[in-house]
């Protein structure tokens, strides 16, 4: 009887134990206790984080975000191998998707709808160009599309991707961004006295910054799409 007693006893104390355990918040169903997400890949626009990291934008540049610009990014990247690109490219830093991937980049620019310009305006036989988001406000290419200066001149469109480690944080990658970008921004015309022209015309660009992330076996890459859309105007 007191065997009996003393087990009774034991076995309400291992389930008064029990009890406390379940609701003291210790981890259940696999948690594990102080496990940590890892970084959150980076996913959207990004056009106001990138220009918060480039000092004094010029007056005639802004940043905007463009869904279109999302679409076609997104499209684009599903056609990446990520293993591939992950030997190529993806270390600390953002790349410019170039060599080998230029598929990727090519796809980007039809769907988007690239510009071609052509620095022989005045030679109905001469070829036409890609235009770039580096030359897009360059003297050169604004002299072309000033020639004649009597017609209004069409919006231009120039894009570039790159590619960067998924583990790159927003703000990181925001500066990286930036840091590529900045010069060339800040390089464009506002208007063009090149050449023997008399900066009749006004140009104004925006630019778009959109992210995407695709993972592969456990590495994640995120791709960005930098697109610059030159708007002119006669002054």
């Amino acid at each position: 009887m007191k065997l009996n007693k003393v087990l009774a006893l034991a076995l309400s104390g291992v389930m008064a134990v029990s009890m406390l355990a379940g609701c003291s918040g210790a981890p259940v169903n696999g948690e594990q206790e102080g496990e940590q997400e890892g970084p959150i890949a980076v996913e959207g626009d990004i056009s106001d984080g990138v220009a918060g990291n480039i000092e004094e934008v010029p007056s005639y540049v802004k940043f905007e975000a463009d869904s279109a610009l999302s679409n076609s990014l997104n499209y684009v990247v599903g056609f990446a191998n990520v293993w591939q690109i992950n030997a190529a490219y993806l270390e600390n830093d953002l790349k410019e998707i170039s060599g080998r991937f230029d598929d990727l980049q090519d796809r980007l620019e039809k769907s988007v709808g690239m510009t071609k310009w052509d620095p022989k305006p005045w030679d109905k036989n001469d070829t036409t160009l890609d235009l770039t988001i580096k030359e897009i406000g360059s003297s050169e290419v604004l002299k072309a599309a000033e020639y004649p200066d009597d017609v209004a001149i069409d919006d231009a469109k120039a894009v570039q991707l790159y590619a960067a480690s998924g583990v790159i944080e927003e703000d990181a990658l925001n500066t990286l961004v930036a840091e590529a970008i900045e010069d060339i921004i800040k390089s464009y015309n506002h208007v063009c006295r090149a050449g023997g022209n008399n900066g009749i015309y006004d140009h104004s660009y925006t630019v778009s910054v959109s992210t995407d992330v695709k993972s592969d076996n456990g590495i994640t890459a995120t791709f960005v799409a930098v697109q610059v859309v030159r708007s002119s105007v006669r002054s």
